[in-house]
């Protein structure tokens, strides 16, 4: 099933950031004034924007790769982060799942136990039971956000927003001054101040949606550029040997194809033209419900070793296969690699399932 290539384009570089600080990282969300202004940020962007021209210095970003289907298109300053429209009655069907799936991820924030299924659930709990740092302040600001869009209401509304926009600038502002790991916790919350403006109504603030978009993805490269290396990597070819440097490993598989998965169904275009591309069928799985929901080192270690064993089984490793898969469920070996999936798949991996069946 395809999607009409008019409604949905990637996300492309971008030639100059919001000005940084120098300052530490404070865990409060409200400050006196913001850093970077909306108009200063789409200043900066500016040209691109006016022109929808690619800039002299223009390069596929690691959006590009995964945001499809990929199209030139027009820029456009409506419509941004609201439903696209499907091609068929059975992909509308399964991007309202996808939608209702991503809608409650907000709440999941405020459960503390129950993060989202690409956040990992152990920085919570190391945080709460050892009496430890673990939580960065991107996450803890944004479960804090989440307690006051929750119970949300029309007064309070402008207020909420107000506060998200103050939060999504001192990461930008402060980006450069983050580890790796802040990095990775600002994106993760970025996608969820993303799912909160989908699930409030995005048409009422497209220019708004379209700095949170760009700015997305001026983190997203900032990651890059620290870790030297591609945004997600295949365990099989770059193995962990620490509980912790699987979850960071992970999650940023995790990241990846939620992004994917949020392109298929939801307008991320900024008018920004890109070179067609085939590499999101390159990008690896995530893992199972069992190893990213082993709940300490040594029940990790367990599941670990059990993946290990699956990986010399006939497995869906990378996009491109599962897609392929479920084009033809009926051949033999296919159906043994999709009862593989199916059998430790969590809510990410049905998602991924719904996505990728659009493909």
């Amino acid at each position: 099933m395809n999607q009409s290539t008019s409604t949905s384009a990637p996300v492309c570089d971008t030639t100059s950031a919001p000005a940084t600080r120098t300052t530490t990282t404070s865990s409060s969300y409200i400050s006196d004034e913001p850093q970077v202004s909306d108009a200063q940020a789409m200043a900066s962007l500016g040209e691109l924007y006016a022109t929808g021209e690619t800039p002299p210095n223009y390069k596929t970003d690691f959006l590009s790769t995964i945001t499809i289907p990929p199209a030139l298109t027009t820029l456009e300053t409506s419509g941004f982060l609201t439903p696209l429209p499907m091609s068929s009655p059975v992909a509308q069907c399964n991007a309202n799942y996808i939608i209702q799936m991503l809608r409650p991820f907000p709440q999941l924030m405020v459960q503390k136990a129950t993060f989202p299924p690409f956040i990992h659930p152990s920085y919570y709990k190391r945080c709460t039971e050892n009496h430890s740092p673990v939580l960065q302040p991107p996450l803890a600001n944004c479960m804090s956000i989440a307690q006051m869009f929750v119970p949300r209401t029309e007064e309070t509304k402008p207020f909420v927003w107000k506060t998200i926009r103050m939060e999504q600038r001192r990461l930008l502002s402060e980006m450069e001054t983050f580890s790796r790991e802040e990095l990775l916790a600002a994106i993760q919350v970025y996608i969820i101040y993303l799912i909160m403006r989908i699930a409030d109504d995005a048409l009422r603030h497209s220019e708004h949606d379209l700095h949170m978009l760009l700015s997305f993805q001026l983190l997203c490269e900032q990651f890059r550029k620290i870790c030297a290396q591609p945004f997600a990597l295949d365990e099989q070819a770059n193995p962990n040997h620490t509980w912790e440097d699987w979850i960071f490993s992970e999650s940023r598989r995790r990241v990846a194809s939620l992004w994917f998965i949020i392109s298929r169904v939801i307008c991320v275009k900024t008018g920004i033209p890109c070179d067609t591309t085939e590499v999101y069928r390159a990008l690896p799985l995530p893992s199972g419900h069992s190893l990213w929901t082993a709940n300490c080192h040594e029940a990790w270690e367990t599941e670990y070793r059990a993946s290990q064993v699956n990986y010399r089984r006939p497995r869906l490793a990378y996009f491109g296969e599962l897609i392929e898969a479920q084009r033809n469920p009926g051949d033999g070996l296919n159906a043994q690699k999709l009862d593989l999936w199916h059998t430790d798949a969590d809510q990410l991996g049905i998602m991924l399932m719904l996505a990728t069946a659009m493909v």
